[in-house]
């Protein structure tokens, strides 16, 4: 084995995911004792997501001990009967374990049509910021976007707001 290759074993083997309605998602944000939650929606069909998901890793592994807790939520599941939800678990895991994103992951069984609408969405990918108990303080999406360049991306939108809610929050640590 390469050296310091033990750790980055067992950091892929702590990546878990619950599946979980978007109903009960929301209650999870909620219940998050963290400051800012960053709550990443994503599928593995859809490219900006998978480009845009190691930065949600480096925010997590930058910010978490200030009070950010991250979670990913993938919306793979269509709603298809022969493609439920525990189908899709092998892929999704095999992605975030790639990744490292040992936060909490979720698959969502409210399938993805369904939940853009709940959620009032286009399509993703999207990012939501919450504060504490789960008030949604801003969310990041592409709907508004007519070309590639007018696309959010955690460099240039998400990690300033968060930086930005951190420093209000408490100026002192800065």
């Amino acid at each position: 084995t390469a050296p310091g290759s033990e750790p980055a074993d067992s950091q892929a083997d702590s990546v878990s995911l619950m599946i979980k309605s978007w109903e009960e998602t929301q209650k999870f944000i909620a219940s998050q004792d963290a400051d800012l939650i960053v709550v990443d929606f994503w599928s593995t069909s859809c490219v900006p997501c998978l480009r845009e998901f190691p930065h949600l890793v480096e925010l997590y592994e930058k910010y978490h001990d200030r009070g950010v807790q991250c979670i990913s939520v993938s919306c793979d599941y269509e709603g298809i009967a022969d493609m439920p939800p525990e189908s899709l678990v092998p892929a999704v895991l095999a992605f975030l374990r790639k990744q490292r994103a040992t936060f909490p992951n979720i698959l969502l069984s409210t399938p993805s049509d369904d939940f853009y609408d709940a959620f009032d969405l286009g399509s993703i990918p999207a990012v939501a910021v919450y504060a504490r108990g789960g008030k949604l303080l801003k969310r990041f999406d592409n709907d508004e976007a007519e070309s590639e360049e007018d696309s959010f991306t955690y460099e240039k939108d998400v990690i300033p707001f968060v930086e930005r809610q951190l420093m209000q929050r408490n100026p002192a640590t800065q």
